[in-house]
């Protein structure tokens, strides 16, 4: 007595459909003889406006039902929520069978009771004398289908609505026979001889794969079927493991299960190995030698034939005889061999092929022209919006042969290397010389007979289709095979040699290989590569193999021998068939290090230390609530925690890729953290609908679909983010202020888009890229810092602003792009940095026509900006005062009537003094002005104040945005709206400032000159500040205001300043005399007396280690010189 073990294939079901009229419930093995119930309620009548109680007597089988809360509808059964409805016992019935309805949500048509689409839950069912599969029924769906096991005809199914629905048919039937076609063909399970009518007893051991329809309880029914010769025998079985005897009359070759897990043995099915086609040389075949480039039709022509059906060609042919060989016209009409082995070719740049292609309806109209070339390359261009043209050179005859040629037989030229994509795709025979190292994608794709040189080393996608009959290939110098290069072809051996570098998808899909054993020189087996492999019996891949592509291996389910490296990293989804599967570990099945099935409903989980990928999918739709990662984890699949239970995200401590849906729907999620080390976030939170806190401290993830996908309540962004993702904020209503880290240097695109409530935004001065629609429709938009490392504002960056009132461009940049300002209606300040060559159409396309604008163009020379005056308001441009003239006659400039100098300062020369008691008041615009000696540039909650004829600070500034100032010089950069405070000049040498001031509460006064580090100051009561200066060059000193306060203040702070904190500065003066000298040598005083000490040029030493002379500055006021030796 002989075993043989199999594999069973699984088979997605059919499930039949329900007609209104004159209807038969069908669906998988539906037959008259093999249904046990069949109602379809086409015979109820009924109001759906006027619900009545169902009369039995209607019903197809009006016996033995039993209904609850049941209403008659025209052609259907409404059953409200709660009620009932229990199937009749069915006579004769035994064994296993599968239950089948058809159901929707019942939508009253009078509105009183709308469908609660929301909420809706499974169905639930139940039986008596007997089980039901576990599978879950979806109260949305329209249609399901349940195994019923160990069933008797006392057995009765009850069926309780979830929601009020409408149901239109019951069926209970056994499995499709051979005789019924309702059932989806499956494939085959070779187990039993390779011939013969009869064969000797043996025992058939069934293996059963998970996927049938059962598939979530793991219970698999078998019905065999035994033939002895006329029609099958059915005997049902629940099978155990133990062998199924068949007896020696049975002829038995192959198995199918069937959708309510039963399985169905056919008469026997003897494979014979076609033979490639042949096509005959024909009679009419003549030898032709082309005398010069482009004469073949001239002497094809002057042949002496009635009819030419082949064609050895021999010497030199030009694009014009090639075209006039593969366009099957004229004389060539009826050539269907041809024999190029011997031609060669003048590369005349002429078109040999055009293909044009038309879409149904509008679309675009796509040309391919085919030049004749010696270099291989392709052009593009567009003749019009709705048309485009290819222009491709080639020298290996791609498309020349398609589908559109008689030709059938072909030798291809020798004196080729390679073989174009599509070249010979409508050939049935080819023969390749050897030589020729590269076939094209399609090349042979219709081709069943062809030869394959050794010399090949590269193999395009498609190259051969399922036509290709070649039981054996060995390549030993094949390097690149492409996608689907053999797909479907009928090869049973693949000598894979260890120079191939790269397999694409679906290589081998389809084919008759048999055995798959390499050293992978690859780290992948991409997706569907052995996929449908019916007849690959054995695996055994060593190497370095890394990932195992989705659908690997799918449905090649008679593997026997399944051997991979322990170095796999990634497994796809259904890439291994389960019963190849290793036995999981706490429900979770491992293969390599990459969690690959989930076993079991988890709520919680523990990924084990090693894993390095999650499966697409591995928690899709279950109870987890809790899961731990190991630090060696990096990447979370698509799916992967889809429609889970988790409330916030795990700790990630090594991973680098969270792929799209990765927590999609995740109704109780509400705190995201993504984490430093993390590279890529796909669209991973769509759906979240209880996210409201997201943490991102990604440093420079690539985030191409967007992070939030709501109104985040909370957004903290970690302090050493560099790129801020895209979508981010986008339509967050509930952001009024960002605060953005000095580590951020980009924004993405659409990072603010629709943030509509958005009023204040601190920009890092780090930032250098604000991309496109970054901060489109932030209407509320008003304060913004313009950094001053900024380099690109992209494409409507600002669009739809209506708030912002100043635009400040920095040197650096030299394009603004399309609509970059868009419809900023309010706008009235702009500064346009002289480093701006283009300004794209639109881009200051204001639309502020009712207000006035000043513009501050720093550039000597006159830009030729594309202007659009017509949408900026009454402007007032400010230029250098020797530049006035060259703006004024600039055709770009000349719409602009007011065009005036920029307010410059410069360095007295002798003693001055300015004092701001007089000549301004309260109304004086102090944002961007000289008074005396002094700029002065001053926020909204400053100004002056006429009481004590002071200038008022409230707001401050801090030292990020003091470090970015450096020593930029008012009328040459975009001090206004960088700086808070007021500005002198001094010129080189040594000198005293003073300033006649009063600090009030937290409020200092800081003095920097030029760019050395600044000095802090308080004055409690009104009186003189004293400021020495030693500087080499002429140098701008600023004064402004800074707080004690831990919490850095911004400048043009919009909120109230606290009361008491305030500096008022009453005058400032500069004397450029020389500083006293005394002290030289050593330095007498306490050194605790010193409060800072500077190099000759003006500079603040903390340490000074270098020997030298130094200015020292004490607390009573006084200087020295001292030196360190």
């Amino acid at each position: 007595m002989k075993q043989v073990s199999i594999t069973l294939i699984a088979l997605a079901m059919s499930f039949g459909q329900f007609h209104a009229s004159a209807r038969t419930i069908t669906g998988p093995g539906t037959s008259a003889t093999e249904d046990l119930l069949n109602e379809t309620f086409q015979n109820v009548t009924g109001d759906p406006e006027n619900l009545v109680t169902l009369d039995e007597s209607q019903l197809d089988n009006p016996t033995g039902w039993t209904f609850t809360d049941a209403y008659a509808g025209p052609g259907y059964v409404v059953i409200k929520k709660g009620g009932t409805v229990t199937t009749p016992p069915v006579a004769g019935v035994s064994g296993n069978a599968a239950f089948y309805f058809e159901v929707r949500p019942w939508e009253d048509p009078t509105g009183k009771n709308p469908v609660d689409w929301e909420n809706i839950k499974p169905h639930a069912l139940s039986i008596t004398n007997g089980e039901l599969s576990t599978y879950e029924f979806d109260g949305m769906t329209t249609m399901g289908s349940y195994c019923i096991y160990d069933i008797t005809p006392e057995t009765r199914i009850t069926l309780t609505a979830s929601c009020d629905m409408q149901l239109y048919g019951v069926r209970i039937y056994y499995g499709g026979n051979k005789d019924t076609g309702g059932m989806v063909t499956s494939d085959f399970t070779k187990f039993s001889r390779e011939s013969g009518d009869y064969y000797s007893p043996f025992d058939l051991v069934l293996t059963p794969t998970t996927g049938s329809l059962c598939y979530d309880d793991g219970k698999h029914n078998i019905l065999v079927y035994t033939l002895d010769g006329s029609d099958p025998e059915r005997t049902s079985t629940r099978y155990t493991g133990t062998p199924i005897h068949i007896a020696a009359t049975t002829t038995v070759r192959t198995a199918t299960i069937f959708g309510d897990g039963t399985i169905y043995t056919e008469t026997p099915r003897v494979y014979n190995f076609p033979q490639p086609e042949t096509p005959e040389i024909p009679a009419a075949t003549y030898n032709v030698t082309v005398t010069r480039p482009g004469s073949l039709k001239s002497q094809l022509l002057d042949l002496d034939a009635d009819e030419i059906n082949g064609l050895v060609l021999k010497g030199k042919i030009n694009g014009e005889d090639l075209k006039y060989l593969a366009s099957s016209e004229g004389r060539t009409a009826k050539i269907t061999y041809l024999d190029l082995e011997d031609v060669t070719f003048e590369y005349d740049g002429s078109v040999y092929r055009t293909e044009v292609y038309v879409p149904v309806g509008m679309g675009t109209v796509t040309t391919y022209n085919y030049y004749l070339s010696e270099t291989n390359y392709t052009e593009h261009r567009s003749t019009s919006p709705t048309s485009q043209v290819y222009d491709c050179y080639s020298n290996n005859l791609a498309s020349a042969f398609t589908g559109e040629s008689n030709v059938k037989r072909v030798v291809v030229p020798k004196v080729l290397t390679s073989i174009g994509s599509g070249a010979f795709s409508g050939v049935t025979m080819a023969t390749l010389p050897e030589g020729i190292e590269e076939i094209g994608a399609f090349a042979f794709s219709s081709c069943s007979n062809v030869n394959l040189p050794v010399s090949i080393k590269k193999i395009g996608a498609y190259a051969f289709g399922e036509n290709l009959i070649k039981p054996e290939i060995d390549l030993p110098n094949l390097e690149y095979l492409d996608d689907g290069a053999f797909k479907g072809a009928k090869i049973v051996k693949f000598n894979f040699n260890d120079k191939l570098k790269h397999l694409g998808k679906e290589a081998f899909a389809g084919t008759m290989i048999e055995e798959a054993v390499f050293t992978s020189p690859v780290d992948t087996i991409p997706e569907s590569l052995f996929s449908g492999c019916k007849f690959l019996t054995k695996v055994d891949i060593t190497g370095n193999v890394k990932v195992i592509g989705s659908q690997a291996f799918y449905m090649s389910n008679n593997i026997e021998t399944f051997l991979i490296p322990q170095t796999v990293e990634s497994v796809g989804v259904d890439a291994i068939p389960d019963y190849l599967l290793p036995a999981p570990e706490n429900g979770i099945v491992y293969i390599g290090k990459a969690a690959y099935k989930r076993t079991e409903n988890l709520t919680e989980c523990t990924i084990k230390e090693g894993t390095v990928s999650i499966t697409d999918g591995l928690f899709r739709g279950s109870d987890l609530a809790k899961i731990t990662l190991p630090a060696s984890l990096k990447t979370i699949g698509n799916g992967v925690f889809a429609w889970t239970k988790l409330t916030s995200t795990p700790d990630m401590p090594g991973v680098t890729r969270i792929e799209d849906d990765a927590f999609e729907y995740c109704s109780e999620l509400g705190r995201v953290t993504i984490p430093e080390q993390v590279e890529y976030v796909g669209y991973a939170f769509r759906g979240c609908d209880a996210l409201w806190n997201l943490t991102y401290n990604a440093i420079d993830a690539e985030c191409p679909y967007g992070v939030s996908p709501r109104d985040l309540e909370r957004i903290v962004i970690g302090d050493k983010v560099r790129r801020l993702p895209r979508g981010i904020y986008t339509n967050n209503t509930n952001v009024t202020e960002v605060i953005l880290p000095a580590s951020v240097e980009i924004l993405e695109p659409m990072v603010f888009a629709g943030c509509s409530n958005l009023e204040y935004v601190r920009l890092s001065d780090n930032i250098t890229t604000i991309s496109e629609l970054a901060f489109e429709r932030c209407y509320a938009l008003s304060d913004i810092h313009w950094p001053a490392k900024l380099t690109t504002v992209g494409r409507s960056a600002f669009d739809h602003c209506t708030s912002l009132t100043t635009i400040s461009l920095s040197e650096g940049m030299e394009k603004v792009d399309s609509y970059a300002f868009g419809y900023c209606s309010n706008v009235t300040t702009l500064y346009i940095a002289s480093s701006i060559t283009e300004i794209v159409q639109g881009a200051f396309a204001f639309d502020n026509r009712d207000r006035s604008t000043v513009i501050t163009a720093t550039a000597t020379e006159p830009q030729d900006y594309e202007w659009e005056w017509y949408y900026i308001g009454n402007p007032t441009v400010k230029v250098p005062a020797a530049s006035i003239e060259r703006y004024k006659s600039h055709p770009k400039w000349a719409y602009c009537e007011n065009i005036i100098p920029i307010e410059e300062i410069s360095a007295p020369v002798e003693t001055s003094s300015t004092s701001f008691d007089s000549g301004i008041d309260e109304d004086t615009d102090l944002s961007d002005t000289v008074i005396g000696d002094v700029y002065v540039t001053v926020g909204e909650e400053d100004g002056y104040d006429p009481t004590d004829g002071s200038i008022t600070l409230n707001s401050t500034m801090d030292e990020e945005y003091i470090d970015a100032i450096g020593d930029m010089a008012p009328g040459q950069s975009d001090l206004a709206n960088r700086f808070n405070g007021l500005v002198v000049m001094v010129n080189a040498g040594t000198g005293t400032i003073t300033i006649n001031c009063l600090t009030l509460g937290e409020n200092r006064l800081s003095v920097k000159i030029g760019t050395a580090e600044p000095e802090v100051y308080t004055r409690d009561s009104k009186g003189d500040i004293t400021v020495d200066y030693s500087v080499t060059e002429p140098t701008y000193v600023y004064i402004y205001g800074t707080s004690a306060s831990a919490t850095p203040a911004r400048v043009r702070a919009k909120a109230p300043a606290q009361s008491g904190n305030c500096i008022k500065i009453y005058s400032v003066g500069v004397d450029p005399t020389t500083v006293g000298i005394d002290g030289v040598g050593e330095d007498k005083v306490n050194e605790s007396e010193i409060i800072g000490i500077y190099n000759l040029n003006g500079a603040k030493v903390s340490n000074p280690a270098t020997p030298g002379i130094y200015i020292v500055r004490r607390a009573d006021g006084t200087t020295a010189k001292i030196a360190i030796q």
